[in-house]
């Protein structure tokens, strides 16, 4: 037990600011970060215990699942160098289970504490940094709070978690501190301008005055109502605050459609693959599949997503985790409310992609009730110091990456294909590009690096099959469809030069066939995808357009 980490708060307030504020884990060096501090706590748990635990019930078998899920994926994944960093934010989410596992009751209580009182305090540190110009940039997106997590929809849905437990923790004892933390917790979620947390926002007080009819006080709730009349009120007269959209949720709206355009298309990937496509395997192979006009990480389902990622096995793994720990007699009320809440909000969002979310999951496991495995000190040290050395080289290779030292990142993980895209980008870098297309080959700017090497060298027939690849992967965008012009009018203009004009007819009726070519892909759109703002149009340029006019009646052959 860490009693003597569990009774100063402000060690773990510290430790929770960390995680928080470390964008709450959705970087994969964020991640790695994680399993340096979750793995030194364990160091010294196993210290203080002298061995270490874990439990024989149903959700240790969900996070094996999970862990498998994401092993097998990434064997046959669209992009294993990833996919390997997928396997590791989840191993370190299994360290995470394991220390929340051999912690005692009064060191979890003590934790949720410290949340709701972290959680609060950053939240209102964030809020005044709206009247920061700097800060603003940061915390604010799209006239929208997105806090320390910089994404508004999972931000609002840690503060309504936060203040269910806050309400839970407090109850019919409320003091002047408590009543702050509420009002700055819901004046969060009201700035965060997210219409399906402010319908579980309502929905929950609803719900919470049911269930503390007998204990609740009045004045509780009736203050509450008034600070969410208030912060409405308020929010309305600031200028940059987009409010209204609480109020603008139909069931035609751009964002509701365009997330049942993602279900479907990934829903068909996942029949195909039930093994899943790997971690990130979503994001590099959607424009091969997407029936609309999308560029996205994450599905906006986490269920889905974690198929999508790690197969069925991890799917079937966080399901289990939910049902088993909301239907569990033996978990706290708190718990399964809070559960309850997460689960019907991740249907709708990647929330669980931030690592911070998910180890609120895993806090609202049911502990303690079950037979246990009991690993000795030696062992328990070597899986606590094996997740601290991993986790620390990883960090520091991610972390080089993210803040723009490539040679550095390349030197420690040679296969993170985003920081080769960046190399490749910044320096104009071919050889970064070759390598990507041998390890990836789904990215279409690596093919347009690779083209332009190809014609370079006068391999016109490698560069037609390059630009092939390119408008494979290009989905929807416009830019790409342009420059296959270019780049198969220069082999043309070569081609003619060298009167090789039999092969420069093949790059002539390709340019000619563009707008056909576009039409079809074009068709290939569901009716989901004309519901959404960005509508499934490929738009050449005018000056492109004029191009392919002007070569329609033109004849190599003749």
């Amino acid at each position: 037990m860490i009693k003597n980490i569990a009774k100063d708060r402000v060690v773990i307030w510290i430790i929770l600011a960390l995680l928080i504020c470390s964008t709450g884990g959705i970087y994969d060096f964020n991640m790695a970060f994680y399993g340096v501090i979750i793995s030194l706590v364990l160091v010294f748990v196993v210290k203080r215990r002298g061995q270490m635990e874990v439990e024989k019930n149903t959700s240790t078998l969900a996070m094996l699942l999970i862990l498998a899920g994401y092993i097998i994926s990434a064997l046959t994944a669209a992009d294993k160098g990833i996919a390997f960093l997928g396997v590791i934010r989840i191993a370190v989410l299994c360290l995470c289970f394991l220390l929340w596992n051999n912690l005692g009751k009064e060191s979890r209580e003590k934790i949720w504490k410290g949340m709701t009182d972290a959680i609060s305090m950053i939240t209102l540190l964030s809020m005044i940094g709206y009247f920061i110009p700097y800060s603003r940039e940061i915390l604010f997106h799209a006239e929208r709070f997105g806090g320390v997590l910089q994404y508004s929809n999972t931000y609002a849905c840690l503060l309504l978690l936060t203040l269910i437990v806050l309400i839970f923790q407090r109850q019919g004892k409320w003091t002047v501190v408590a009543y702050i933390q509420a009002a700055v917790l819901c004046m969060g979620i009201i700035w965060c301008g997210s219409r399906s947390v402010f319908v579980l926002f309502v929905l929950s007080l609803i719900a919470l005055l049911i269930h503390f009819f007998k204990k609740i006080r009045w004045k509780m709730f009736g203050i509450i109502a008034a600070i969410v009349v208030a912060g409405l009120i308020i929010s309305l007269f600031i200028s940059g605050l987009n409010v209204f959209r609480l109020f603008q949720l139909t069931l035609s709206s751009s964002t509701l459609n365009g997330r049942i355009l993602y279900w479907r298309d990934a829903g068909e990937q996942l029949l195909r693959r039930p093994q899943g496509l790997g971690y990130m395997g979503y994001y590099f192979l959607q424009p091969q599949f997407q029936t609309g006009n999308y560029v996205t990480k994450y599905v906006h389902n986490d269920i889905l997503q974690f198929g999508l990622d790690g197969g069925w096995l991890a799917m079937a793994g966080i399901l289990l985790l939910f049902v088993r720990n909301i239907f569990c007699k033996n978990n706290s009320g708190r718990n399964r409310f809070v559960l309850v809440v997460l689960f019907l909000h991740v249907l709708f969002d990647f929330d669980l992609q931030y690592g911070f979310i998910f180890c609120v999951l895993l806090m609202c496991t049911s502990t303690g009730n079950g037979k246990k495995l009991v690993i000795k000190a030696v062992p328990g040290y070597g899986v606590s110091l094996a997740g601290l050395v991993v986790s620390a080289y990883f960090s520091i290779a991610l972390g080089c990456s993210f803040y723009g030292n490539q040679d550095v990142a390349l030197a420690m993980y040679p296969a993170n294909t985003f920081a080769l895209e960046t190399q490749m980008i910044d320096e104009d870098d071919t050889d970064a590009a070759d390598q990507i297309i041998k390890q990836n080959g789904m990215l279409a700017s690596a093919y347009e690096y690779h083209t332009m090497e190809l014609i370079q060298n006068g391999d016109y027939e490698a560069a037609d099959a390059s630009v092939e690849n390119m408008l494979k992967c290009a989905g929807y965008q416009s830019d790409y469809y342009d420059l296959a012009v270019y780049e198969w009018s220069y082999c043309l203009k070569q081609l003619v030069e060298d009167n090789d004009l039999v092969q420069a007819q093949k790059f002539l009726d390709k340019i000619q066939g563009m707008p056909q070519r576009i039409e079809d892909k074009e068709k290939q759109a569901t009716v989901f995808a004309l519901r959404i703002n960005d509508k499934p149009k490929i738009e050449l340029s005018e000056q492109v357009t004029e191009y392919i006019e002007k070569l329609q009646q033109v004849n190599l052959e003749n």
